[in-house]
């Protein structure tokens, strides 16, 4: 294969009919070996997991930047906010079409993978604490594949985030079960920080 996908592609599926690939766009391919580009992602978008859903497919990753509060002034942001990642969700019928649905603008996060939940779409990835630079493990459920509620961390876990950080990588279905991997680091124990 001599293609080049200049921000990479990030995850491919088989649909049916051909292959699906997401990254800074989104491709389609019967064979395998000759990609189409069926939608383009503008600005530092980037969908970096997909999952099948029913007859829908799924894709999740980094959404438009938005603006919070913040600890330092970033270049082009008003004095005291900060603009950083959202975590966003794409839905397609026919995996070449694709629409951004949901955008998480209630804070800062990313979203890492999906996967169809028993009853529903759920990702996961990762959220801002609010304060410093520290990251926690998130959640998003979907009853229908359009509208996405944060179901963690709950206000309570958000409190104690002194004590712990991370995110939440993969999650894979096994029966009625959903069981998500991250890298959690407990008591300040993050392995970056001196």
């Amino acid at each position: 294969v001599n293609q080049c996908f200049p921000g990479g592609m990030m995850d491919v599926a088989w649909t049916g009919e051909g292959f699906v690939g997401v990254g800074d766009g989104f491709w389609f391919s019967p064979d395998g070996i000759t990609w189409d580009l069926t939608t383009e992602l503008e600005g530092h978008l980037v969908a970096t997991s997909l999952s099948q859903w029913g007859t829908r497919w799924i894709a999740v990753g980094r959404g438009p930047r938005i603006s919070m509060p913040g600890l330092e002034v970033m270049p082009g942001s008003e004095e005291g906010r900060r603009d950083q990642d959202s975590a966003a969700v794409w839905i397609s019928d026919d995996a070449r079409s694709w629409e951004l649905v949901f955008v998480d603008d209630s804070n800062w996060g990313f979203a890492a993978d999906v996967v169809a939940g028993p009853d529903g779409p759920v990702v996961v990835g990762w959220t801002w604490a609010g304060f410093r630079d520290v990251r926690l493990p998130a959640a998003w459920h979907s009853p229908d594949g359009t509208t996405w509620e944060a179901v963690f961390p709950t206000e309570q876990e958000l409190a104690s985030a002194l004590s712990w950080e991370g995110l939440m990588d993969h999650v894979i279905r096994m029966g009625g079960w959903l069981i998500a991997a991250d890298e959690g680091y407990r008591d300040g124990s993050h392995p970056q920080r001196e």
